[in-house]
C-alpha cells in the first residue's frame, strides 16, 4: 500500500495553481523547472517560445511533470529547448482560471489607459488582487521574460514578440485581441516598478545571466581558445592565504560537488552531523549568504564583486535548527534514513548503500520526509489517520 500511498501524494491533483506541487516560493515546480532549463540552455536559442517543439514530446513532459513534478529533471543531454518551452507554454494555456483568474478583463481593461504612470499604478492595485500563487507564479515568468527580451540579439525575441507569443497564451484566447499582448508587453516593459523589484536583487540576476551566456559561448565548437570550466579562488572556514584553493568549476558543478571537493582536498570526511556549506561573502557589506546545496556555482562565482569571495565551513546554525525541528510535536523522533520510493525499480536496486539519505521526522501524527536537514518544507508527508479513531 506504500507505494500506492507516495504515488497518489506526488500527483497533481488538478490543472489549477493550487493543485500543482510547488517550490518553497509558490511557484509550481513545472514552471520553476522549465525556467531554469531554458535560463540554462534556452537564453540565446533564436526564436525561443515563438518556435513550438514536438507535439509528442511535449504531452509527454506534461504527463511526467503531472505524475511527479518533483521527480522530473530537465537534461540537455534529454530534451530540447523548444520542447521543453513548448512544455511551459502548454500549461500556462491549460491552467484551469487562468493566471489572471476570472478577473483577466480588468487587466486588458488597464490597456488603454495613456497616462503611463497611472497605467502602472493600475497594474500594481491588479497585482495585489491576484492570489498569493499567481501573484509569485506571474512574477517569476515575467521576471524570466525581461531577462529573456535582454538576449534579443541572439535569440530574436524583443520584449514585443514574446508578448505576441504569451498575450493569448497567458489570457487563453485565440489571438485576436490584441490587448491580451499589450498586457504583457507592458508588465515585461514596466517589471520592475509593477512588481516593486529591488535593483541590487535585478543587477545579481542580470550578472548570472550574462555570466550563463559567457559558460554557453565558452562551450562552443567555435571557440577552441575558451575552455570549459574556470580557475576560481575558494576558501576553507576563513579568508587566507593558507586555506585558500585554486578549483576548477565547470558549469555544471553545485555548491555541495564543490563542499565536497574542498573538505576532499582538506582530508576530512563528512560526518553526520557536520554541515558544511559553501557561502557567498561581501566584505565591504559585511554579509554572507549560504548556498542552497543544487545551486550552480559559476553563474554565483561571476556575479561576484571585488570584495565577494566563495568560502566552504560549517553552518553553524544548523544544530539550534535540529533542535528546534525535534522539538515541534510532543513525541518527535527525526533522523536521516536511506529511502528509495519506486517499488519497482527498489527490487532490483540491491545495493542499498546507494540509496539516497532522507532526513524525517516522525511525531504522534505525522511523518515528514525532507531531501535533507537544510530543507525547510517536506517534500512529502503521510498522516496517521488512525489518531481521527481516538
Amino acid at each position: 500500500a506504500l507505494p500506492i500511498s507516495i504515488q497518489k501524494a506526488a500527483s497533481t491533483s488538478s490543472d489549477t495553481l493550487a493543485g500543482q506541487q510547488l517550490t518553497n516560493s509558490d511557484i509550481p515546480v513545472i514552471v520553476d523547472r522549465c525556467i531554469e532549463y531554458i535560463t540554462q540552455y534556452g537564453l540565446n536559442s533564436e526564436g525561443i517560445y515563438r518556435k513550438s517543439g514536438q507535439n509528442s514530446k511535449t504531452t509527454n513532459l506534461l504527463e511526467l511533470f503531472r505524475k511527479d513534478a518533483r521527480s522530473v529533471f530537465l537534461k540537455k543531454e534529454d530534451h530540447q529547448v523548444d520542447d521543453v518551452s513548448n512544455t511551459l507554454k502548454r500549461f500556462f494555456r491549460n491552467l484551469g482560471e487562468g493566471i489572471f483568474t476570472e478577473d483577466y478583463q480588468d487587466w486588458l481593461i488597464a490597456t488603454v489607459i495613456d497616462d503611463e504612470e497611472v497605467k502602472i499604478m493600475e497594474y500594481q492595485r491588479l497585482l495585489t488582487m491576484l492570489p498569493p500563487m499567481n501573484k509569485a507564479t506571474l512574477k517569476a515568468l515575467i521576471n524570466h521574460l525581461y531577462h529573456v527580451q535582454r538576449f534579443c540579439n541572439c535569440n530574436q525575441m524583443n520584449t514585443h514578440n514574446l508578448a505576441i507569443v504569451f498575450g493569448p497564451t497567458l489570457f487563453q484566447t485565440d489571438g485576436q485581441d490584441n490587448k491580451a499582448g499589450q498586457v504583457v508587453e507592458d508588465l515585461i516593459t514596466h517589471y520592475v516598478k509593477i512588481f516593486n523589484v529591488y535593483e541590487q536583487e535585478l543587477l545579481k540576476q542580470m550578472n548570472e545571466m550574462d555570466a550563463i551566456a559567457k559558460i554557453k559561448e565558452a562551450q562552443q565548437p567555435s571557440n577552441p581558445t575558451l575552455t570549459k570550466h574556470f580557475i576560481c579562488h575558494v576558501y576553507f572556514e576563513e579568508k587566507s592565504e593558507d586555506k585558500e584553493h585554486l578549483i576548477k568549476i565547470p558549469a555544471s558543478m553545485t555548491a555541495d560537488e564543490l563542499t565536497f571537493e574542498i573538505l576532499e582536498k582538506r582530508c576530512m570526511m563528512r560526518k553526520y552531523k557536520d554541515f558544511w556549506i559553501c557561502f557567498e561573502v561581501n566584505e565591504s557589506e559585511e554579509t554572507e549568504r549560504p548556498l542552497h546545496y543544487s545551486e550552480k556555482v559559476l553563474p554565483i562565482f561571476h556575479s561576484l564583486g571585488t570584495d565577494g569571495y566563495l568560502v566552504v565551513k560549517k553552518h553553524l546554525s544548523m544544530d539550534a535548527m535540529l533542535v528546534y525541528l525535534a522539538s515541534r510535536g510532543e513525541e518527535t523522533k527525526h533522523g536521516m534514513m536511506r529511502f528509495y520510493e519506486d517499488w519497482s525499480l527498489m527490487r532490483m536496486k540491491l545495493n542499498q548503500d546507494k540509496f539516497p539519505h532522507r532526513y524525517f521526522i516522525l511525531n504522534s501524527t505525522t511523518l515528514r520526509l525532507y531531501k535533507e536537514v537544510r530543507s525547510h518544507k517536506p517534500e512529502k508527508e503521510w498522516q496517521d489517520h488512525r489518531s481521527d479513531e481516538h
